[in-house]
């Protein structure tokens, strides 16, 4: 689909912009020139940036609580009380 109607540029377009290391409106622009005119795209492009941010740091969330089960396990032979939540 067409996010960027005035330079022409597909959600796959800023995808593999966003894949090849911009976070933000201005260097999604000079990768692929999405949002670079009328800025009508720009909500779009906010909305691809942030689910590329939450796709990296959702591994993070998964070591984390990997961790925590780990602590959990080994708390009782550690003498530590288990965290809450």
């Amino acid at each position: 689909m067409y996010v960027c109607h005035c330079e022409v540029v597909s959600d796959h377009r800023i995808r593999t912009a966003i894949s090849a290391g911009a976070r933000n409106l201005d260097e999604v622009a000079v990768l692929c020139r999405a949002g670079s005119a009328c800025a009508g795209c720009h909500p779009t492009i906010e909305e691809l940036l942030a689910e590329a941010a939450d796709a990296l740091r959702e591994p993070e969330r998964v070591r984390s609580r990997q961790a925590r089960r780990r602590l959990e396990r080994s708390a009782p032979a550690l003498n530590v009380p288990a965290a809450a939540g």
